[in-house]
């Protein structure tokens, strides 16, 4: 019997030496301490899954750190920073990332509004984060269905590159066109968003990847003429800049009067001088339309003497209308014309200095006294005093160091705050009370010019 047991106990030993081994390897390089020493084998299996989390905890960051390295490559990409053909070919394949042509197209889609109502604790730029990662998602499931290309987002704009394949590339217009609109609507009617597209011509190669990138980039500015919410074309836009060619001396005519409307006498100057040497002392220019360009410009000033006509500024001059008229060759027009804008910014120069303070009070005066009404803006304040918007704009922030547009939202959260703190009105009717539409302009305006919504504002104050 006693025999029997030193043999067991003997062979025990000698088969769980193995195990203390182990366990002794695992808390020495786990730096676990190995405590509880009836349950080996629980020991065993909590210190693998530790190991396996750990291990995916680091995987998970080592696989971020490679997006945002792969993210930073593509964005350089996009806006030209990488020349080399090689180094970008061999980088892209590091990344999986082949591609069937030469052929590339650029998309950006820019989010123009929110269109869903607001909540009081709603942020507005997370909402604009959130909605972003949405058509980040959306654009890269359809052009992955349809082609190979990426998806980036950068400059608060998103930026889609897309690889189009040489059985496509004369139909490619059509097609992305279509594309988009679907996903336009796609995207608008399943997140309450307003967003405007611009699609570049095809560019060859991966070096063409920046030039369709500025094409789309100069397509989108276009929203500003054609209107925001739009699926656009460079095409469409580059026929329609074609077109209007033979109406740039016009175009040059209007900026001009509105330079000396605005009172910005050196753009003035700047676009005179254009005129002058690209269009009436160009050397193929012909008699007779040199002389219809001079008259338009004889009528252009015209229009500018008689707005200054009760003005001292032509007090060198006898008669200017007089002299204007009797302008009969190019370099006469210009020399009098050039004297007239010269005559013109001292004038203002002169003037500005004088009111220009007690302007400023008067319109900080008017604000205080018309925030409660919800259509005071710049453009009323400037038909106000009658000055032109630009001109105001430039006007207030050259003095205060601050836009018209900001003093307004100030003076209106000011007193919002004051009802908010001092009252128990609601959102809305705090809104009505200082100016605001509704209460989403509000929590937009509190969001953007405080960093808090105001129910976070009024629990602060509380405390």
């Amino acid at each position: 019997m006693i025999l029997g047991s030193a043999i067991v106990y003997f062979y025990v030993v000698k088969n769980y030496n193995p195990i203390r081994e182990l366990l002794q390897i695992i808390g020495s390089k786990m730096g676990v301490a190995y405590k509880n020493k009836s349950n080996e084998l629980g020991f065993i299996k909590n210190t693998i899954s530790e190991t396996l989390d750990r291990q995916e905890k680091i995987n998970e960051k080592l696989a971020a750190q490679d997006y945002i390295i792969k993210e930073n490559f593509l964005t350089r990409l996009v806006k030209g920073k990488i020349l080399n053909e090689t180094s970008i070919e061999h980088t892209l394949t590091s990344y999986n990332m082949h591609f069937n042509s030469e052929n590339f197209v650029a998309v950006i889609i820019y989010i123009e509004d929110i269109n869903t109502t607001l909540n009081e604790n709603d942020n507005y730029e997370e909402l604009i984060k959130h909605s972003k990662s949405k058509i980040k998602n959306i654009a890269g499931k359809i052009i992955n269905k349809n082609y190979d290309g990426f998806v980036l987002e950068f400059d608060e704009i998103i930026v889609c590159i897309i690889n189009v394949k040489k059985e496509h590339e004369d139909d490619t217009a059509r097609k992305m066109i279509h594309l988009f609109t679907k996903a336009k609507k796609i995207i608008e009617d399943s997140y309450g968003l307003s967003i405007s597209v611009a699609i570049s011509l095809i560019h060859k190669n991966y070096n063409g990847i920046a030039e369709a990138y500025e094409q789309a980039l100069e397509t989108i500015e276009y929203k500003t003429i054609i209107g925001s919410g739009q699926v656009m074309h460079f095409r469409d836009i580059n026929i329609q800049k074609s077109a209007d060619t033979h109406d740039e001396f016009i175009n040059y005519e209007m900026q001009l009067l509105n330079c000396v409307h605005s009172r910005e006498m050196r753009s003035a100057k700047r676009v005179l001088n254009i005129i002058f040497e690209e269009y009436l002392l160009e050397n193929d220019i012909s008699i007779y339309l040199a002389k219809c360009r001079m008259a338009a410009l004889i009528n252009t000033f015209h229009s500018i003497i008689v707005k200054f006509k009760n003005e001292s500024v032509f007090a060198d001059i006898s008669d200017p209308m007089n002299e204007l008229y009797h302008c009969d060759t190019v370099n006469k027009l210009r020399n009098y014309t050039y004297k007239i804008l010269k005559n013109i910014e001292s004038y203002i120069e002169s003037k500005e200095n004088y009111e220009v303070e007690n302007t400023i009070k008067e319109i900080k005066q008017f604000v205080n006294k018309r925030y409660i009404d919800s259509n005071l803006s710049v453009a009323q304040i400037a038909d106000v005093f009658d000055m032109n918007i630009s001109y105001l704009s430039k006007l207030y922030k050259r003095q205060t160091g601050e836009v018209l547009s900001a003093y307004i939202h100030k003076i209106r959260l000011d007193n919002a705050k004051k009802l908010i703190v001092q009252t128990d009105l609601n959102i809305a009717e705090v809104s009505k009370k200082v100016g605001y539409y509704n209460s989403n302009a509000l929590i937009r305006s509190f969001n953007k010019y405080i960093g808090i919504t105001p129910g976070k504002y009024k629990e602060q104050v509380k405390y």
